[in-house]
């Protein structure tokens, strides 16, 4: 064999050996993962769909379990007998000029929606506590004052913060509120000079 036809069958080995690396290339590029970004969106999206399945899921089998699990039946009564019997006296004093409601959560009574703070933070602060009584402008329907009666339980210590922090709020919001004891001991005029004082102050 010459020098040339050896040349040429090396050339011939190379170009063949080339092409084997594209060709392995190209089939290698066809199946390539795309890129990461898309991947990481399609596993999000992936977890996601699993995870409101799972959402629905508990929330169909609470629902389930509540429609079976919990039973109600009415209360007798909704005040206590000092309550009644503060309610009644209250009622005569004001039935000119307002309505008593009894029972009032915050959360009724306070607009918890100010710009700059968490609202259902807000909300959750409120939403267990409650005021005795909350009297009512007859012609505006429009709050006047609250009224809270102190009875023995308020000498409790954890009673005494939640009493401080909802005279803050009250406060704050400049609106009244009553504190008493022995409304049903006080005369007519007694209760009517005691609301204005408080009234009057904010």
């Amino acid at each position: 064999m010459s020098a040339q036809e050896w040349v040429f069958g090396w050339l011939i080995i190379v170009v063949f050996l080339i092409a084997l690396i594209l060709i392995k290339n190209a089939r290698k590029s066809k199946y390539q993962a795309p890129p990461s970004n898309v991947m990481e969106r399609s596993v999000a999206v992936r977890a996601e769909a699993i995870e409101t399945r799972e959402e629905e899921k508990e929330e169909k089998e609470w629902k389930e379990e509540v429609a079976c699990k919990y039973r109600y039946k009415i209360k007798s009564r909704i005040m206590t007998q000092k309550e009644e019997d503060s309610y009644r006296r209250l009622v005569r004093v004001f039935e000119k000029k307002f309505y008593v409601i009894p029972q009032v959560h915050l959360g009724t009574l306070f607009d918890y929606k100010i710009k700059g703070q968490n609202w259902y933070g807000a909300f959750q602060h409120i939403n267990r506590k409650s005021v005795d009584f909350v009297l009512l402008n007859k012609e505006t329907l429009k709050p006047v004052c609250a009224v809270e009666l102190d009875d023995y339980t308020h000498e409790w210590r954890h009673r005494q913060e939640r009493d401080m922090e909802v005279e803050r709020i009250f406060r704050e919001a400049g609106f009244p509120l009553v504190r008493t004891n022995n409304i049903t001991n006080m005369s007519n005029m007694e209760i009517v000079e005691r609301f204005a004082e408080v009234i009057n102050s904010q």
